[in-house]
């Protein structure tokens, strides 16, 4: 009997934690939105002396932000950046 009541009772926080959820989730007026922009590199390609640091400013200027890199095969790798998604 003692478990079927912590069942219940289980299930019923569960439902009132949901709805709260749900309820916060909904009524959210402007939640963040970001878009992403992944970049593929390969150290091959690029020439002497050339480095990504005018590349990342240029980027700035834009509101990009770096995010990070993903290593590939060999000396290609992805960089990722991030900036808030302008409402249209």
């Amino acid at each position: 009997m003692t478990i079927k009541k912590l069942a219940v009772f289980a299930i019923a926080i569960a439902l009132i934690l949901g709805t709260l959820t749900l309820n916060s989730y909904v009524t959210a007026k402007d939640p963040m939105q970001y878009e992403y922009l992944v970049q593929g590199k390969r150290e091959m390609d690029r020439k002497e002396g050339e480095g990504l640091a005018g590349e990342f400013n240029h980027l700035g200027n834009q509101g990009w932000e770096f995010v990070g890199v993903i290593p590939g095969e060999g000396d290609a790798y992805s960089v990722i950046f991030v900036r808030p998604k302008v409402s249209e």
